[in-house]
């Protein structure tokens, strides 16, 4: 369980249950709908012996998919407890790289677009949980050689760590380089990407071009 205002993190054992269940649909209903729909499973999951002053853990999830042992049941408790991450990379794709805002005549083109978008949120959303949940790890992890030599020119600073190349390439972005700041969000991350890579391509060009410069 993560930390929350009041309660430190801690680990938490769950009960897990499972059972079958046929959902009588509603008296008034369509013509079209059946009486009874299709059978689906509810899992419980309940804290067992939670700490005093915590409030228990007990989750009741329906799913279509057949629970019918221990290792299903915890797998659709586990992909359950990962719904937050699949809000968050939604949220990344709509708020971050503002999707929404595209506008195409052609659905397939639409398609296309968002499939590549969906790569830069992936990559968003993991350079934001490496630098949270491990600052301390190499910055060479989250960027490239070259990336990293461009983000020490223009912020004037050095990068070592994972945490301080988020905050490098979000200072990027606009955001506040002041130590009482939050940590950066994607928003302020995907401006600072864009411009990151606008400014690598500008070093390339420029080594590319030194020997021509230097002759006019």
């Amino acid at each position: 369980m993560p930390r929350t205002p009041g309660q430190p993190e801690r680990e938490a054992v769950l009960e897990l249950a499972a059972a079958v269940v046929v959902v009588k649909a509603p008296r008034r209903r369509a013509a079209d709908v059946p009486a009874v729909s299709p059978a689906v499973w509810v899992v419980r999951a309940t804290a067992i012996e939670p700490p005093a002053g915590c409030k228990p853990i007990e989750w009741i999830l329906l799913t279509t998919v057949v629970v019918d042992s221990f290792a299903a049941a915890s797998r659709c408790v586990h992909d359950s407890a990962l719904r937050w991450r699949v809000e968050r990379f939604h949220d990344t794709l709509t708020q971050g790289c503002t999707v929404e805002r595209l506008q195409f005549e052609e659905a397939h083109t639409l398609k296309n677009a968002l499939a590549l978008y969906s790569i830069v949120a992936w990559r968003l959303l993991w350079l934001t949980y490496t630098a949270r949940q491990q600052p301390q790890a190499p910055a060479t992890e989250l960027v490239a050689p070259l990336e990293l030599r461009v983000l020490e020119e223009a912020t004037q600073a050095p990068v070592h760590t994972a945490r301080e190349a988020i905050r490098a390439i979000a200072q990027l972005g606009g955001f506040p380089m002041n130590p009482s700041a939050q940590e950066p969000g994607v928003k302020v991350l995907w401006r600072g990407l864009r411009r990151l890579e606008a400014m690598v391509e500008g070093w390339v060009l420029a080594v590319q071009a030194g020997p021509f410069m230097r002759q006019d």
